[in-house]
């Protein structure tokens, strides 16, 4: 069995020793600053990132974001903003050091896809029923300027709707009961026992309904 002599493993342990600092400093640091470019002003939650390495995130109050461990030498340093155009940047990144670069975006006219609220009628199986169903759309409810639930009912196609209104012909002959979360609605004669009202989704009443076709959902 060889034995490898003192001298080699003396060189060899100097040798480790001397890699081991280099290797750890094989990464810099880069400090970015987003600004506008008119204004001169920090741009805070602009996106900061380097495109080629997973590294990157949202500048801060003074538009600045640190990206750490970069790996040493030439990357291209880009910056994002909703409603400003983007910007790029070449950096250097020396072993153990911190380069700092400045961003300057532009103002940008940045068009977004429509959005759209809809409020549509509640589906069942007795949709094609012989029983009668009322819809409002979003443009007649447009037209109403966003009633209150009160002036809601009052303007459906039905013969009579109210909202915890004590006065109208259809409570009289009742106990004046009524709440501002009780609706009853006659639609089109059928009668509120057989009318189901839900407002965002929520019953208004208890009734032992015969049925669920006769629904007014908003959304």
């Amino acid at each position: 069995m060889k034995f490898l002599p003192r001298h080699f493993l003396v060189l060899v342990a100097a040798a480790l020793a001397w890699a081991a600092p280099a290797w750890t400093q094989a990464t810099g640091t880069v400090v970015v600053t987003v600004v506008d470019d008119d204004s001169g002003q920090a741009l805070e939650t602009a996106l900061v990132y380097i495109p080629t390495l997973d590294l990157g995130g949202m500048s801060d109050a003074q538009g600045q974001f640190t990206i750490a461990d970069v790996p040493v030498g030439e990357h291209q340093l880009r910056a994002e903003l909703i409603g400003y155009s983007s910007a790029t940047a070449t950096v250097v990144v020396e072993a153990g050091q911190t380069a700092t670069v400045e961003l300057r975006i532009k103002p940008s006219a940045l068009l977004l896809e429509e959005l759209a609220v809809t409020g549509t009628a509640v589906k069942n199986s007795h949709i094609s029923s012989t029983y009668a169903v009322a819809v409002t759309g979003r443009d007649k409810m447009a037209e109403q300027g966003s009633p209150q639930a009160v002036d809601f009912f009052k303007n459906l196609s039905a013969s009579h709707g109210v909202i915890g209104e004590r006065s109208s012909w259809y409570n009289a002959n009742q106990a004046a009961t009524l709440s501002e979360s009780i609706a009853n609605v006659n639609l089109r004669g059928l009668g509120a026992s057989r009318t189901l009202v839900l407002i965002n989704s929520r019953r208004q009443t208890y009734v032992p309904a015969r049925c669920e076709c006769h629904s007014l959902h908003r959304r």
